[in-house]
């Protein structure tokens, strides 16, 4: 017999950023209209830099958890991300993708390196 398949997830709503680095990101959401509790959805966030195609993806540790840290990220540069929820029967829409920029590196305060200094007379 066909297995049953049952409703799959809608998609996760507000993505933002809560934290920006320079390398990395902290993004949070919330559950899905279709699940409110979603105590049981796990999920699973993609993401790509800006005009690269490839996706990678980082999956929350445990069923319930609204939040995932994305670390390697490289600083001053453009990131899209999207949230999929999964539950028991698949995975289901893929939120409203969230372009973020990390933050720049920062040269920090101190002497230049490799500058040498010549008596004018």
């Amino acid at each position: 017999a066909p297995a049953t398949t049952g409703p799959l997830p809608s998609a996760p709503r507000d993505l933002v950023a809560s934290l920006v680095s320079t390398r990395f990101i902290k993004l949070t959401w919330r559950t899905p209209a279709s699940d409110p509790h979603g105590d049981n959805l796990t999920y699973s966030v993609f993401y790509t830099k800006e005009g690269i195609a490839r996706e990678r993806v980082e999956n929350t540790s445990r069923p319930g958890e609204m939040q995932v840290t994305i670390q390697n990220l490289m600083p001053a540069t453009v990131y899209i991300f999207r949230v999929m929820a999964q539950n028991k029967h698949g995975s289901g829409e893929s939120s409203a993708p969230l372009r973020v920029e990390t933050q720049p590196e920062v040269q920090l305060p101190g002497p230049a390196p490799n500058i040498r200094a010549y008596a004018a007379s």
